[in-house]
């Protein structure tokens, strides 16, 4: 992989970390995480008419993967009303790369080398680990294993739909363009009011949110055309890092000395999965 990529994935990772701090820190969270949503679809959508469009045979994967994103964003939502985000992140983010790896290669042909699979590990492990040494809350707990799960399959998917697109960024853009549609009539006929006053007083937050929310996923979808799909998941999960820096620089959370460990392990994680690509 080169070392364009890497870094590539690096700066999704930290777009991954901003919008979901900025959904955690918002007191209507499921709203917030809607309308950061639409946003998404809003940028995407004027891009839409200057790109080409993807190819028939990928519309399937396509199709799939909206129904996916939109669960996924109502589930994170949800995630974050019931539990902390030091929890449930590291669970989300933590979980995915390994079960992107064992799905790859159980049943889509993928072969890793014994130092891929290590780093994979480490990585998971680390971030896993950052949700240890407080209560579990178990409620918030399933849905985040569940959100684990949705964003394996969505990023299976997608690197398959890509594939067939035959353009990365026609792909990206209709995948947001088309999943923000819902949401945006639903905020429309139940929420309308609301939306007005939330985007005057927070449109910069929300801009920043969902520039954030496609440019962290699209830079992955990408970088897939270069790397192995379980690397670029691994990688793309490094934003527990991003989140940690965030929570003490800025919303000065106390960071304990096992969550520091855990950073620790997740670097040394990192740097072996460069080393086998």
């Amino acid at each position: 992989m080169p070392l364009s990529i890497f870094f590539v994935l690096l700066f999704a990772a930290a777009l991954h970390a901003t919008w979901n701090t900025i959904v955690k820190q918002a007191d209507d969270k499921l709203f917030t995480a809607l309308m950061v949503a639409c946003v998404a679809g809003g940028i995407s959508g004027c891009v839409l008419p200057f790109v080409p469009l993807p190819a028939k045979e990928s519309w399937p994967f396509l199709g799939s993967s909206v129904l996916l994103q939109v669960v996924y964003v109502v589930l994170v939502a949800n995630a974050y009303r019931i539990a902390d985000i030091s929890q449930t992140y590291p669970i989300m983010r933590g979980s995915t790369p390994l079960l992107v790896a064992t799905i790859g290669t159980l049943f889509l042909g993928e072969h890793l080398s014994l130092i891929t699979w290590v780093g994979i590990g480490l990585i998971g492990s680390g971030i896993v680990g950052m949700s240890l040494g407080k209560s579990v809350n178990y409620r918030g707990l399933m849905i985040a294993l569940l959100v684990a799960l949705l964003l394996a399959c969505t990023t299976l998917m997608d690197s398959r739909g890509i594939g067939y697109a035959r353009t990365t960024l026609g792909y990206i853009l209709w995948l947001f363009f088309l999943a923000a549609i819902p949401m945006f009539l639903w905020i429309v006929l139940f929420k309308r009011l609301q939306f007005l006053c939330y985007w005057y007083k927070h449109y910069k937050l929300v801009l920043v949110g969902g520039v954030g929310n496609v440019g962290s996923y699209g830079l992955a979808l990408w970088a897939m055309n270069f790397a192995p799909v379980t690397i670029v998941a691994a990688l793309r999960e490094t934003s527990i890092l991003f989140a940690i820096a965030i929570a003490a620089l800025f919303l000065k959370e106390k960071i304990s000395l096992l969550r520091w460990l855990m950073v620790f392990v997740i670097v040394i994680g990192v740097v072996t999965l460069r080393l086998a690509s």
